[in-house]
């Protein structure tokens, strides 16, 4: 809502429309949805952000070189129990033990998820 991008796909976009790479700082299973787990969506991200991994580099305070525009500079998997809940857990917890097992074989950019 409110005119933002909405999904990845669109932030990506707008990320390179802007010159800019992309980040996501929090991203994990969706316990407002269906509450169950989904190995197979955990691996389609992942494919998603290796499909679009940044490889540039760049000085700290560096200008961003354009070939890194609406690339993944780095993602976080939000393992934190919220809400009184740990559905959006993948790790310690049991909650989600399909996609607890795929994670951390997944490699995206020059990166080991587990």
């Amino acid at each position: 809502g409110n005119g933002n991008p909405f999904g990845v796909e669109a932030w990506r976009r707008f990320a390179l429309a802007h010159g800019k790479p992309i980040a996501f700082p929090e991203w994990g299973l969706n316990p407002a949805g269906d509450g169950s787990d989904h190995p197979e969506w955990i691996k389609a991200v992942n494919a998603w952000m290796n499909k679009h991994a940044n490889t540039a580099s760049w000085p700290a305070g560096g200008e961003i070189p354009k070939a890194a525009a609406g690339k993944v500079w780095y993602a976080n998997y939000f393992n934190v129990r919220h809400g009184n809940t740990d559905q959006f857990t993948i790790f310690g917890t049991g909650a989600n033990p399909q996609s607890s097992a795929v994670f951390p074989d997944l490699t995206w950019g020059n990166v080991k998820s587990g």
